[in-house]
């Protein structure tokens, strides 16, 4: 038997083991074994090869899944950056364009609010003096 007919049986096994994850050997042996006319110690090597095989695929499957996901999960952050920067758009052309006063003070409050603006600044005072004791900046 050559490596390439070994390479078959062994992508035909895995493909029954996927679609059939309980298939016991006895039942393989049925289905193959006298059909190809493999010892019981050929049928146990290809048999092996096969469930490595689909290890490795449902390894290669789960990555993609993964990959998937995380490529959903950062389109739909680009999306919501997207919504956040309208919605700054939309509050700047208010602060410009607005009608009253009240509407352009509410417009600069909230843009304020999304960007942080309004949060004190804290100076860690022990870190400056730490670092002018110690001559770094």
């Amino acid at each position: 038997m050559t490596k390439t007919e070994i390479k078959q049986r062994v992508m035909t096994i895995a493909d029954y083991l996927f679609a059939n994850p309980g298939a016991t050997r006895p039942e393989i042996m049925a289905l193959y074994g006298a059909q190809w006319q493999l010892s019981s110690r050929t049928i146990d090597r290809v048999i092996k090869e096969a469930r490595e095989y689909n290890t490795e695929r449902l390894e290669i499957i789960e990555k993609a899944n993964k990959e998937t996901l995380i490529d959903e999960a950062t389109n739909a952050i680009k999306e919501a950056v997207a919504t956040r920067n309208e919605v700054l758009e939309v509050l700047s052309g208010i602060i410009r364009n607005g009608l009253s006063d009240s509407d352009r003070i509410r417009a600069a409050a909230q843009i304020s609010k999304m960007e942080g603006w309004e949060k004190a600044q804290r100076i860690d005072i022990q870190q400056i003096l730490l670092d002018i004791e110690t001559g770094t900046d």
